[in-house]
Formats: structure tokens, C-alpha cells, sequence
């Protein structure tokens, strides 16, 4: 009765025993707990087991859906390929796009409004950015949605050529899938960036300028959907110009084997004198040159279309890296911090991604040249007499024509301005993370000659000239070696009045300050001289909360903490404080 009611399911039996575990084995355990354990402990790894094989499924079934899947189902609801006004998610498409735009107009009206009126607030630069960026996600959106019709034809010729010809090929197909899940991690990368940057932007929508109520209460919702909307129109440009660049990388890359493998056929040279061999070879080397010839016309189709998207992807990506930096800098503690770095990575690799595929892309296209070379072409193609001659002289014109066309060095620019590649990309990478050099600083006085008597200095900052820099790239060593002690308030300027009193009105900058942090400035004077000394926000004791204009930190005259000056005497000194008028 126990095997029929097992055999029928109305108890359910225990998972096997594993290999090496007999019953005796088992039963040797002794409690019936340990027994209840040893079993627990096999259902738990078939469980495991049987989810890894369900990922893996998953997976599979993700990666045969296509390379070209990730664009065709984005398109649905965000891109511009599909416009069937007679299926349901066009309307939905139109509407989530109207709905961007006007949003976006509406947050441009009002930064105009309070650029006009002079309202700005502490997150007027934020909200400028979050405006700045916004539009940048619109015009890249229409940049490439101008050339729909062959961006259209590109994606319907990589299709089909996938379609019909690679899955049907073991390894390319396993190299396709690679590619797909690797454009995957791609695209989640992308779609975490989203919300990163929502919240690091949280609370800095544009049309807080306007101060209404309901406003405010309606963008609780509306901002973040509209943030949304834009990145992933961003989103949906990146993902398809990722994909045409891959799949054309991966075409030029098949289409080289092919010529490498056009002369595999022959087993030996005696093969080449039989008309079979000269038809089958003919044949299959004027369709290599074909496809080539196709996959250029793609490939220059493709690279005109791109010329104003690439430009405006490297401006993006550099303005993204560039707040995220700043933002770094600002918010040093907390969450904001977290999600400073994890925006800037992602624009970081995206910006990569771009330059590493479009090397990829023209390694290739250089490429076919080295394949020809490896077919060994020349030892299968000797001059021949008779009726064969002229067949044998088309070959070998073919396979130069190709050759000659592989020379050429495949540009692909932005906006005829820079070369796409991974170079440019760092490039625009390193710039983004390099700051103006360090501001001139200057002590003035108006009458030099009466410097025995205390008069109040003018300290003026102004950005350094080319001969400056050029002086300091000179004298680096000694810059670097004062800026050392800049961080122990030593001098950065000094007015001595000589023995022929016609001292220079303006003091000699002793060293730069470093960027990134905070200086006060503070000047005494000991009889015939005025020195000019910077020190750190952290010592000054006189800072007030006060708004910020152009830069420049305006506080009350007071106290001062002289405890880190000891390279002076404070008692022979006369201070006079301008840490309230310069602090950077």
C-alpha cells in the first residue's frame, strides 16, 4: 500500500541519496534527526541546483532572442522607429513623448524667467544642469530620429543577416550570444544609471522657481517621471548605436575568415588547372566581394548619420562627469557621495564604450587586408595561359581592389571635429578631472613709498596669464616645494620697500595654491613690508552664513585664531583681516 499511495503522489518521496551514501550509511546516523537533516540538506542543493539551471535558462533564452531585441522592445514605448498609429503602444509612445518635451520646455521658460528676474536660489546651478542635460537627452534623441529611414535600414540588414545566416553557425552564433549578453549588462548599467541620477538630482527640479503650491505637489510625481522619460531616451540612442556598432564589428570580422578560408578548398596546386575549381572560386570570391562592398556602404552610411550624435554623446558624457565630480567634492559624507560616484562610473563607461567599439570596428575594416594575406592568395593564383587567363586576371583584380580598399583608415568623427576612439575618450576623461591653473593672487598698494606707514592693501585675484603658467611650469620644483607650506599659513606674496624706494607697487607670488580646498587670506605688516599670508577656511573663526556671489564668500571683519602662524612674531604685527573678502 505505501508504494502505490508513493507511486500515485499522495506522499510525496524523499529526494535520492547522493552518490557514495548508501541506506546503511544512512540508517547508521542513528536519530531520526540527523536522518531528517541529511535529507533537508539534499533538498536544499537540488533546490539550488534546479535555480541555477533555471538562471541559465533564462539566460539562453534571452541571448537567442537577438541581438537587436533590447532596441525593438525599447522602440515600443520610447523610439522612433515604429510609428503604426493603428496599435495601442504607439499612442502610449506619442503620449510619454509629448509628455517629455513639454516638460522640458516648461523647465527652460522658467530658468529663462528666473535668469530674468534674478531669482536663483542655493540650487540654481543643479537646476541648470538637470535643464542643461534634459534638453541635451531631447536634441541626441532627434539627432539620430532625423535619419530614421537608414538607421531602419541598418538594423533590417543586421537582422536578417543574423537571422539567416550566423545562428545557423555554431561558433557564431556562441560568439553572437556573447556579444548580446555582453549589450545586456550594458543596458542594465545604463538603466541603474537612471536611478542614480534621479537620486542625486532629488529636489532640483526647474519649476520650483515658479513658488506655487500645486506645483509643487503635482512635481512631486512629474519630475521623477520625467527624468525617467528623458534618460531613457538617452538611454534608447546609446543602446542603438551600441548595437549597429557591434554588429557591424561583428560582420567585417566574419567576412574576414571568409576571405581567409576562400583557397581551403584546394588540396593541392595540380587542383587549380581543373574548370571546376576556377567556377567554384570565382563564385565565392566575387560574393566576399559583394558583402564588402555592402558592409562599406553601411559603414559610410553609418558614420554620416553619427557625426552630430557622437559630438553630442562626448559633450553629455564630459558634463555628466563633470557635475557628478563637483558634486563629489561638495557632498563629501552621505548617500549624495555614493551616488556622485556610481553617476560619474556610468558616464565614464559609457563614454569608453563608444571609443572602445568604434576601435573595434575599424581594427576589423584594417583587417581584411592581414586575412587576404593569411589565404596565401598568391600560391594558388599564378599567371595561367589559355582560356583561363582572363578568368584568373579578374580574381586577382578583385582580391587587390580589396586589399586597396582595406588601406584606407576608416574615420569615424564627431562632428568632424575629433576622431571617435578610445584616445579622444580619454582624452575628454582626463580633461573633465583636470582643473584652470590656480588664480594669479596679487598685493597692491597705491603709494609704495609710504610703506613705513599701516595702509590697507589690495589683494587682487585675477586668472593667470600664459606667461605665468609658463613661469611656473618652469620653476615647478620651487612652486611645489612653497605650496608645501602654504598648508602652514607661510606667505604667498610678499612688498618690501628697498634702499631706492621704487619698490614694484605689486608683490611677487612666492607659490600657487592648490585647488580643492578652502583659503582665507590675511595680510600683515613689520615695518618697511607687507606680507600677504593664506590660510585654511578650517583656522578662521570669523565665518558667518552668508549666500555665495560669483565665488566669493562675503563675511564680517573679526576675531582671528593666530595660533597656527609661527614663523612671525604676532606681538611686532599689525593684522588687518581680509579672509571676509577672499575665500576660495
Amino acid at each position: 500500500m505505501l508504494a502505490i499511495a508513493h507511486w500515485t503522489g499522495q506522499i510525496p518521496r524523499r529526494p535520492p541519496l547522493p552518490d557514495g551514501v548508501s541506506v546503511s550509511q544512512l540508517i547508521a546516523l542513528g536519530s531520526r534527526r540527523k536522518r531528517s537533516k541529511v535529507y533537508w540538506m539534499i533538498a536544499k542543493s537540488e533546490e539550488e541546483v534546479s535555480l541555477v539551471r533555471l538562471a541559465k535558462q533564462y539566460t539562453q533564452r534571452v541571448t537567442d532572442a537577438g541581438q537587436l531585441v533590447i532596441v525593438n522592445r525599447m522602440d515600443r514605448f520610447i523610439g522612433f522607429f515604429s510609428w503604426d498609429v493603428q496599435q495601442r503602444f504607439t499612442w502610449l509612445k506619442i503620449a510619454l513623448i509629448v509628455f517629455a518635451v513639454t516638460y522640458e520646455t516648461t523647465a527652460i521658460a522658467a530658468m529663462a524667467l528666473a535668469s530674468i528676474k534674478g531669482v536663483f536660489t542655493e540650487r540654481s546651478f543643479t537646476m541648470s544642469f538637470v535643464t542643461l542635460t534634459g534638453a541635451m537627452c531631447i536634441v541626441m534623441w532627434i539627432s539620430l530620429a532625423v535619419f530614421r529611414r537608414d538607421l531602419t535600414t541598418t538594423v533590417a540588414f543586421l537582422q536578417q543577416r543574423q537571422s539567416a545566416i550566423h545562428k545557423h553557425n555554431a561558433p557564431r552564433k556562441a560568439l553572437l550570444d556573447r556579444v548580446t549578453r555582453y549589450l545586456w549588462l550594458f543596458y542594465l548599467q545604463n538603466i541603474a544609471q537612471v536611478f542614480f541620477w534621479i537620486n542625486l538630482l532629488r529636489d532640483c527640479s526647474p519649476l520650483a522657481v515658479f513658488e506655487l503650491s500645486l506645483l509643487d505637489s503635482a512635481n512631486v510625481l512629474l519630475y521623477p517621471i520625467a527624468m525617467t522619460l528623458m534618460s531613457l531616451m538617452f538611454i534608447h540612442t546609446i543602446m542603438i548605436v551600441s548595437t549597429l556598432l557591434s554588429g557591424l564589428t561583428l560582420e567585417f570580422y566574419w567576412l574576414g575568415q571568409e576571405f581567409e578560408q576562400v583557397f581551403a578548398e584546394c588540396s593541392s596546386i595540380s587542383v587549380t588547372w581543373h574548370q571546376r575549381y576556377w567556377d567554384a572560386l570565382e563564385q565565392r570570391i566575387g560574393m566576399c566581394v559583394m558583402e564588402h562592398q555592402r558592409l562599406l556602404g553601411q559603414i559610410s552610411k553609418l558614420r554620416n548619420n553619427l557625426k552630430l550624435y557622437l559630438l553630442l554623446n562626448l559633450v553629455a558624457d564630459f558634463s555628466l562627469i563633470t557635475f557628478a565630480g563637483c558634486q563629489m567634492v561638495i557632498s563629501s559624507e552621505g548617500d549624495q557621495h555614493l551616488y556622485s560616484i556610481l553617476a560619474a562610473l556610468t558616464a565614464c563607461l559609457n563614454m569608453l564604450n563608444f571609443g572602445g567599439l568604434c576601435d573595434l570596428l575599424k581594427i576589423q575594416v584594417h583587417a581584411i587586408k592581414f586575412h587576404l594575406y593569411s589565404s596565401q592568395w598568391t600560391d594558388y593564383l599564378r599567371p595561367v595561359s589559355g582560356p583561363l587567363y582572363q578568368r584568373c586576371r579578374r580574381i586577382r583584380s578583385s582580391i587587390l581592389i580589396v586589399m586597396t580598399r582595406a588601406e584606407h583608415e576608416l574615420r569615424i568623427s564627431c562632428g568632424s571635429v575629433y576622431d571617435m576612439s578610445l584616445a579622444t575618450c580619454w582624452a575628454v576623461l582626463q580633461f573633465s578631472y583636470s582643473l584652470p591653473p590656480p588664480p594669479q593672487i596679487e598685493l597692491v598698494v597705491d603709494k609704495p613709498h609710504l610703506m613705513g606707514v599701516l595702509r590697507r592693501p589690495v589683494v587682487r585675484i585675477r586668472p593667470a596669464t600664459s606667461s605665468e603658467v609658463s613661469a611656473r611650469r618652469k620653476n615647478r620644483h620651487t612652486i611645489e616645494h612653497n605650496t608645501t607650506k602654504v598648508k602652514g599659513e607661510a606667505a604667498v606674496a610678499i612688498l618690501k620697500k628697498n634702499a631706492q624706494d621704487n619698490t614694484d607697487p605689486k608683490g611677487s607670488l612666492a607659490c600657487a595654491l592648490p585647488w580643492g580646498h578652502g583659503w582665507a587670506l590675511t595680510w600683515s605688516q613689520c615695518e618697511d613690508s607687507i606680507t600677504l599670508h593664506a590660510l585654511p577656511t578650517t583656522h578662521c573663526t570669523n565665518m558667518i552664513e552668508a549666500p555665495c556671489a560669483s565665488g566669493i564668500y562675503h563675511t564680517d571683519i573679526g576675531p582671528f585664531d593666530l595660533h597656527g602662524i609661527e614663523d612671525v612674531g604676532g606681538e611686532d604685527f599689525d593684522y588687518a583681516m581680509d579672509c571676509g573678502d577672499f575665500i576660495f
